[in-house]
Order: structure tokens, then sequence, then C-alpha cells
């Protein structure tokens, strides 16, 4: 592990940034997660070649969470055209406000209240929390499958 520089803020650079590149690595959403939770609109790049979409869920993707409303995806091969990509979303105003208002809705489901301060916990009050989505996401999954396949039929 080589540590960053000591002038480098990786998380006042993800809170100024306004796309965060999530590429896969850890297996879990890490990356994502983390640029999410910072207002950052995560870039997710995962295709593990299955050819389905998405190939890897993000937390509590499937029936609770649609990362398409609030994420770009991309596929490995889509990677030269991310520059011309990321532009034009971002000057079209009404998809980055539709975005930007679904990663605040959203935000607050990746947050486990007990891991962060009591300051941020009382700032999402009310709203549903990492456990909730665990629960709601088990009931889902039970009830249509992991990826909504019962409701289909």
């Amino acid at each position: 592990f080589i540590p960053p520089p000591p002038s480098l803020n990786l998380d006042q650079a993800m809170l100024t940034s306004v796309f965060c590149l999530c590429p896969s690595g850890t297996g879990w959403g890490m990356r994502a997660f983390h640029a999410a939770v910072l207002g950052c609109i995560p870039v997710v790049v995962q295709d593990d070649g299955s050819g389905t979409y998405p190939s890897v869920l993000q937390a509590f993707e499937g029936l609770l969470l649609d990362w398409d409303e609030f994420s770009v995806r991309l596929r490995f091969d889509q990677l030269p055209s991310l520059p011309r990509l990321l532009r034009a979303l971002e000057s079209d105003e009404a998809a980055m406000r539709a975005k930007r208002l679904a990663l605040a809705r959203a935000a607050t489901r990746l947050l486990w209240r007990v891991a962060i301060s009591k300051e941020s916990a009382r700032a999402i009050e009310g709203a549903p929390d990492a456990f909730d989505s665990v629960m709601v996401s088990l009931r889902l999954r039970e009830r249509y499958g992991l990826r909504g396949a019962k409701l289909r039929r």
C-alpha cells in the first residue's frame, strides 16, 4: 500500500467533484458508496462479461434502488468514450438535476446511522438508512427474487 500524498484530501476532492470514477475492485461497491454519500455522481465501471445488465449489482440494487437514476454506468469497452459521455451529460441541465435529486434521495439508504456522528444522524432523522434498506431489500428479494424476476412473470 502506498499512502496518498500528504496534501491530498480525497473526501474534499470528491465533495467538490461532479463525477467520481468507481472502477471495479474490492467487489462490493466501496468506491461507488463513497462517491454517492459525498454527493458525487458515481461513474461505475463494472462488466463481468456475462451479458446481463447490470452484470454486478450495487448496494440495494434490484428492487430498492435504481442506480441508473443517480449514477453513470459503463462497460469496459466504453471507457475510450468516457470524457465525451460525461461532457454530454454535464451539459444536459435536466438530466443532471434528475441525477442529483435521485442521489440525494438514495444517499441516506447507504449510510449506517449508528456509524456516523450524532450530528449527521440527526440530519438524516426520519430518512431510511442502510439498516432499513437491508430489511426492505430482504423482504423484497424473498417476495420477488434477486432482480425482480417474479414481478415479470
